[in-house]
């Protein structure tokens, strides 16, 4: 990797030969940006121009713990992502970690530093790959002075079922691409169409290019997956637009699941509208990143939901953290009563979907079966496809 795709780190520890040793390490790995400060309160030092992962000690010393100075690393705005890195117990580094997520940090992982540091060197090339980097702002500026210059680009990822591999649907992730070939992933660009309103109209596009596709290059319709935004179903016709779009296509709602994004999740009157009407036509709703936080619990009470998906986060505690797998387990079976389908994301190994094997997934996604590709590539698993 080189160190253009590395991203800012901030090294928060009191103790100097961690920090050097940490930072060392990480250079010598060609993570050039790694900057070290001893207490959350120098936060405001660092330059608030960039975005940071934060490599965070739990207990400072002196400088107070850093779960008790928490706010600060809200009102910096330096800070898009915490890797909670301790000494202390999983339960302890755990219960941070939440305080963190429910304080409003989009992206938090706790690891003990008694694990190998290529741990520490997976978790920031994770969230490197999320878009939690200072080419943020980059991007950002370039979409709204270049906007006309993207195109939209569908790439796709199978939906298998576990243990024999079978694919059953697709889940379509748009992209954009300049006229250099870059493709620009959606966590550098969502809250950018969100915040100036052309979310729905991204949305539009992106269904329409990939019934247009996937009809040409498949022969037929196949199930797929589209991710909506609640900002989106804010609006009164968005509904009605999106079922006219895939109605020009003459594509059947029945094979449509499309996948609410947790943020901004939304109880008003065209929310409730948009949602029935949609069920009604026949499409399958989905809660994407479903985590067990009030937010999602609330939309599986509220919304007419047919399927969950368990966050990628999730499945990689639950290897370690036996009451989160009980949880997990009891919402899968409470949702097999009510027929509601389970798809089990992220599983990027085989213990991974051994995992998902024990809560009786349904269906499982993730790079263990099949990166996310363009439709040339995506072709390939044609005959693999279930028909329906």
């Amino acid at each position: 990797m080189n160190d253009e795709r590395w991203p800012n780190i901030l090294i928060i520890n009191d103790d100097p030969f961690q920090q050097n040793t940490i930072s060392k390490r990480l250079i010598n790995h060609g993570i050039l940006s790694c900057i070290c400060i001893n207490a959350v309160d120098n936060i405001n030092s660092v330059d608030q121009s960039k975005s940071y992962i934060c490599i965070l000690d739990v207990d400072l010393g002196l400088h107070g713990n850093s779960y008790e100075n928490y706010h600060q690393l809200l009102t910096s705005g330096a800070i898009h992502s915490v890797i909670i890195h301790s000494a202390y117990p999983e339960d302890i580094r755990q219960s941070v970690h939440n305080l963190l997520i429910s304080a409003g940090i989009s992206s938090v992982r706790s690891i003990s530093k008694s694990e190998p540091f290529s741990r520490l060197l997976d978790e920031i090339g994770a969230l490197s790959d999320s878009g939690l980097n200072s080419g943020a702002n980059e991007v950002d500026s370039m979409l709204k002075t270049q906007f006309e210059e993207l195109e939209i680009k569908p790439f796709y990822q199978a939906q298998a079922i576990p243990d024999s591999g079978a694919i059953q649907s697709l889940e379509v992730l748009g992209r954009l691409v300049d006229r250099r070939g870059t493709i620009i992933n959606p966590s550098e660009f969502i809250d950018y169409f969100v915040d100036t309103g052309q979310i729905s109209e991204y949305t539009f596009d992106l269904i329409n290019r990939t019934l247009t596709e996937v009809l040409h290059t498949f022969g037929r319709p196949v199930p797929l997956s589209f991710n909506i935004d609640y900002a989106s179903l804010e609006e009164p016709d968005f509904s009605s637009q999106l079922l006219n779009t895939i109605k020009q296509q003459r594509y059947p709602i029945s094979l449509i699941t499309l996948e609410l994004t947790e943020s901004g999740f939304s109880r008003s009157d065209y929310t409730y509208q948009n949602l029935i009407r949609l069920r009604l036509a026949g499409a399958r709703l989905s809660i994407d990143d479903f985590d067990m936080t009030q937010a999602t619990v609330d939309e599986l009470l509220e919304f007419p939901f047919g399927e969950i998906k368990f966050d990628k986060a999730m499945v990689k505690r639950a290897h370690s953290d036996a009451k989160l797998f009980e949880l997990m387990l009891s919402i899968s079976q409470m949702c097999k009563r009510m027929d509601i389908a389970v798809l089990v994301e992220g599983v990027e190994t085989k213990r991974d979907e051994a995992l998902a094997l024990k809560l009786s997934a349904d269906k499982v996604q993730g790079f263990f079966y099949q990166k996310p590709e363009s439709i040339e590539m995506a072709s390939r698993i044609k005959s693999q496809l279930i028909k329906r």
